[in-house]
């Protein structure tokens, strides 16, 4: 009695700790078609952000969207440009976007390096981190930091491209958490909207 009942203690505990880590993501926003989730990171009480989003487009056509520093404004919220810093090799490049502020926030820009991990015909996997080292910050803006995205786009049966991103990062600046973290939500929400409307789903 004491082995099944020392057993099943042990059972409920994982099953317990089990819900309460997937209990931490909470939705932020649910359609058919694009979900985004958010958590509370301990350490800094800033937000950490993931989405899935379907979108009718190839795996090529989606790379172009993320790559392409003119198509950039067009789709990314409060972008006003981005520019191509320096190419490492055919995988690896370092990119200076600048996103225009708005009331009380100043303008911001990341310095990033975007890793292509893996790009085949049906799948992608990008990871961008800053690279705050490689060149000092602009007068006038706030250099993002501790950035950490992820771009993970897989080919349905349908032909839809489902896409799941990532995202973590410090706005730095004295900006407050609380602005941070609903600005983050609502950009993201703003982007992957514009990013459907540029290719909606057939």
């Amino acid at each position: 009695m004491y082995k099944l009942s020392y057993k099943s203690l042990v059972l409920m505990t994982i099953l317990i700790f089990s819900c309460s880590v997937q209990a931490k993501w909470q939705t932020f926003y649910q359609s058919p078609y694009l979900q985004i989730n958010y958590q509370t990171l301990k350490n800094s009480g800033l937000y950490e952000v993931k989405a899935q989003i379907t979108i009718g487009a190839t795996v090529d056509e989606f790379y172009q969207l993320l790559t392409d520093e003119k198509l950039a404004p067009t789709w990314l919220d409060k972008v006003d440009n981005t520019k191509l810093i320096e190419n490492i090799n055919d995988k690896t490049f370092i990119v200076l976007t600048h996103f225009n502020g708005f009331g009380p926030v100043a303008d911001r820009e990341l310095l990033t390096q975007t890793t292509l991990v893996e790009k085949t015909a049906s799948r992608l996997y990008l990871s961008i981190k800053d690279v705050n080292h490689f060149l000092p910050p602009n007068k006038g803006v706030v250099r993002v930091k501790d950035v950490d995205v992820s771009w993970q786009a897989t080919v349905q049966q349908d032909g839809n491209l489902v896409i799941n991103y990532y995202s973590h990062f410090d706005p730095a600046g004295d900006l407050p958490i609380w602005i941070s973290n609903k600005y983050a939500l609502s950009s993201l929400k703003t982007s992957l909207l514009n990013l459907k409307a540029l290719k909606p789903v057939q």
